[in-house]
């Protein structure tokens, strides 16, 4: 048996899981992410962003300013390229050596370099599709009504059974699975997940809210909702999904994973106009303030920094959320023992504070001084000197 992440939760008690970490008497703050707004090359509705390794890439497509594509290669400099046609694409995605992007009606294009498209066909021109994901050599668009349409090339096509009637906003892959969350519709789940992205069988999801957009990263799938009690939840095979709960009641649409930091953003909402969040383990989450209240569309994260795109034409970046202390942070923390009273098989993920760290932890006895008793814990120290983390235990 291990202790659950939520349990630990509750039971550490050398660490606070909010703003502030105390230690050796010192609070030490999170830096929160510093939004930046950029140029783009033209003001168009962005919707769609990915990054090939080299380069980001956006696409984008509306009747009234019309379909486009820009690339940059860092996010903050801009150029305007020449998409396949003037179909409206709302989502991209890179894998297997190149873009693809999909769209309204059943439209696709490819591009190796993000300069020069190739216009493509999706197996159902019925249907609206509203995200594409890259895994084990296939590609996998969802979209409206639970269309599903799968390809090894993004050239040819094939309809896929999802099992809802769903419209599928988001999907990623991670750890072997291909995940995809939407908004409910009657009698229906929200989440789907299958190996091949062939054969899909129907998960429930945390609450019945309006899903929007699933990452995968650190080891879980993420996922985010435009309405609901808690717009967050979590899993770590896409089967099994626990509630949390964000940083505001915003419509968040989107959310990546990068540099040891999760981070969402938002379109209209309570805030009439995006917000963003952030978190360190996609459990507990801190609003951050984007550069432009505007509606937010997509996010990426690549070579050390974020970078969003909105509706309305704009552009912003932020590096990853740190945690901050001079002249340097320690973090020191104590989970209970496992069922088992061996240290050597902690699931510690939601507790590495965006360090990448995992392991390192040394069976001692603690005291409890919430409860005016003690016992043996597994215990250990983040240290944090100039930017690098590691573990040293003689500090715990």
């Amino acid at each position: 048996m291990r202790w659950t992440r939520r349990g630990r939760a509750r039971l550490a008690v050398v660490v606070s899981v909010g703003l502030l970490l105390i230690t050796s008497g010192v609070a030490h703050a999170v830096s929160g992410q510093e939004w930046t707004m950029r140029t783009p090359s033209s003001l168009r509705v962005w919707d769609g962003i990915a990054h090939s390794g080299s380069l980001f890439a956006v696409v984008s497509g509306n009747t009234g300013l019309g379909t486009g594509v820009m690339t940059s290669p860092d996010g903050i400099t801009w150029t305007e390229q020449t998409p396949a046609d003037a179909s409206y694409y709302r989502a991209l995605t890179f894998g297997g050596g190149q873009f693809v992007a999909v769209g309204a009606s059943g439209k696709a294009m490819t591009s190796p370099d993000g300069v020069t498209w190739t216009a493509q066909t999706l197996s159902d021109t019925s249907k609206n599709y509203y995200s594409v994901a890259y895994g084990a050599g296939t590609y996998v668009a969802v979209g409206g009504s639970g269309s599903i349409s799968t390809s090894s090339d993004g050239i040819t096509w094939t309809t896929r059974t999802s099992g809802t009637t769903s419209n599928l906003r988001g999907i990623a892959y991670g750890n072997g699975t291909f995940a995809a969350v939407g908004h409910v519709a009657s009698g229906q789940q929200q989440v789907i997940i299958s190996a091949d992205g062939v054969t899909w069988s129907t998960q429930a999801a945390a609450e019945a809210n309006g899903w929007y957009d699933i990452a995968f990263g650190d080891g879980q799938f993420v996922a985010v909702a435009t309405n609901g009690t808690n717009r967050v939840m979590t899993s770590p095979d896409g089967v099994t999904w626990t509630a949390r709960p964000a940083a505001a009641d915003e419509e968040w649409r989107a959310l990546v994973y990068g540099g040891g930091t999760w981070s969402a953003i938002a379109g209209d909402g309570i805030s009439a106009g995006g917000a963003a969040m952030y978190s360190f383990d996609g459990i507990t989450w801190t609003s951050s303030t984007p550069a432009s209240g505007t509606n937010w569309r997509n996010i990426a994260f690549a070579g050390g920094i974020f970078v969003a795109v909105a509706e309305t034409g704009e552009v912003m970046t932020a590096p990853p959320a740190t945690l901050s202390g001079a002249p340097g942070l320690t973090v020191r923390q104590s989970l209970p023992l496992d069922a088992t009273g061996q240290c050597a098989a902690v699931d510690d993920a939601g507790f590495a504070y965006g360090s990448g760290l995992s392991g390192g932890w040394q069976r001692s006895w603690q005291p409890w001084p919430h409860q005016g008793e003690g016992g043996f814990a597994c215990v250990r120290a983040l240290i944090n000197v100039g930017g690098v983390w590691s573990i040293d235990n003689s500090a715990a």
